[in-house]
């Protein structure tokens, strides 16, 4: 018959295989073996640790923000560059929404709350930006994309004005580095 009572730590002890882990000093393991593993083999060599002699490293708040702004920023220059390249009205004025649309998440949002420059230079490239009504080579744009792109950049702009600024963390934190 099968026990169908919950397991419960207190009243049972699992004991674990001995490995040839055992018998190494904790210390040789930490300062020898795992500055010279790479990345995922430190991982399957804590994974076989008893879990009181797990390595464990926190990383800085500040510096997963700052990488968090790094690979954002990345993002909006891809977009931008994807700008440059399109000359049809409509496929720019798309790529531009998608790019404006970013902001709101709050991943992107944080670009605006702790850059200040990147937030004078949005906010004077939304008060900047005229739609023309004929596009390159006289081609014009349709007008359902043309009104999501402006209610885009007024909801944008309004976000961006009712968001504080907060401290620069990018200067704070140091690169990430997973050794």
């Amino acid at each position: 018959m099968f026990d169908t009572r919950p397991f419960n730590p207190a009243f049972g002890f699992v004991k674990q295989r001995p490995t040839v882990l055992d018998e190494l000093p904790l210390d040789v393991i930490r300062e020898y073996i795992f500055p010279r593993l790479d990345y995922e083999s430190r991982i399957q060599l804590n994974r076989c640790l008893p879990p009181c002699d797990r390595l464990s490293k926190k990383m800085d708040r500040a510096s997963v923000e700052r990488h968090d702004i790094v690979t954002t920023t990345h993002v909006v220059k891809e977009y931008l560059l994807k700008l440059e390249w399109v000359w049809t009205p409509n496929d720019r004025y798309k790529i531009a929404i998608k790019m404006f649309a970013l902001f709101f998440k709050p991943r992107y949002l944080n670009l605006v709350r702790h850059n200040n420059n990147f937030r004078s230079v949005l906010l004077n490239k939304l008060d900047s930006l005229k739609i023309p009504h004929q596009g390159y080579r006289g081609v014009y744009a349709d007008i359902d994309i043309t009104t999501r792109l402006v209610k885009t950049m007024k909801r944008l702009k309004r976000r961006v004005l009712n968001t504080p600024f907060e401290n620069d963390v990018v200067e704070r934190g140091e690169p990430l580095v997973f050794v």
